[in-house]
C-alpha cells in the first residue's frame, strides 16, 4: 500500500492541515519581534545581602535596570522616528 507512493522517507505529516498553530505563529511581526527581543530577567544583586551597607558602584540595581529600560525604549522610538522621516 505504501510502495511506490513517492514519500519513502516518512516526513509528510498527513494530519499538517489539522495541526492547531503554535503561540509563535499566531503572532504578527510585530508582536512576534518584541516576544523575541524581550529580557525577561536582567541580572540583579540582592540590595539586603550586604546587612544594611550600601552596595558598591558597579552593583546593578532595581533603579539602574529601569533607567536602561527606559533609555532603550526612547531609542527604539528615535529609530522610528527617523525610519519614518526618511520614508517621507
Amino acid at each position: 500500500c505504501g510502495e511506490g507512493d513517492g514519500d519513502d522517507d516518512g516526513s509528510a505529516d498527513p494530519f499538517a492541515a489539522h495541526r492547531a498553530p503554535t503561540i509563535n505563529e499566531r503572532y504578527d511581526e510585530y508582536h512576534r519581534r518584541g516576544r523575541v527581543n524581550r529580557v525577561l530577567s536582567p541580572e540583579r544583586t540582592d540590595a539586603f545581602a550586604q546587612g544594611g551597607k550600601t552596595p558598591a558602584a558597579e552593583v546593578r540595581t532595581y533603579r539602574d535596570t529601569l533607567a536602561e529600560a527606559e533609555v532603550a525604549r526612547e531609542a527604539e522610538a528615535l529609530r522610528r522616528a527617523m525610519a519614518e522621516a526618511l520614508r517621507r
